[in-house]
């Protein structure tokens, strides 16, 4: 009975293991199989998100951080610019 159960759940979508009811992590590997994923783009094996390489082939991920940081740091900058600038405004004409 236990293995016709264990054949009608989902697969991990990282290993290809039957997944047990009631456990958030494969058992075989490890991995959270409803943590986001993506696929390697040299391999096609699907990879968490948040990993830097693939684990089947090694291949790296570019990351896409990078703007993200500047664009973050470029958004603060501007708001504190903008305070100080309606602050001395606000001073001067009142």
């Amino acid at each position: 009975m236990k293995d016709a159960t264990k054949q009608a759940l989902p697969p991990c979508p990282y290993c290809r293991e039957p997944l047990d009811s009631g456990h958030l992590y494969c058992g075989r590997c490890g991995r959270d199989p409803s943590a986001p994923r993506r696929p390697c783009p040299k391999c096609g094996r699907v990879t968490p998100t948040a990993e830097r390489a693939c684990w089947n082939c090694g291949a790296a991920f570019k990351s896409d951080m990078r703007w993200k940081v500047a664009l973050i740091v470029g958004l603060f900058l501007l708001s504190f610019v903008l305070s100080i600038v309606l602050a001395l405004v606000k001073v001067l004409f009142s």
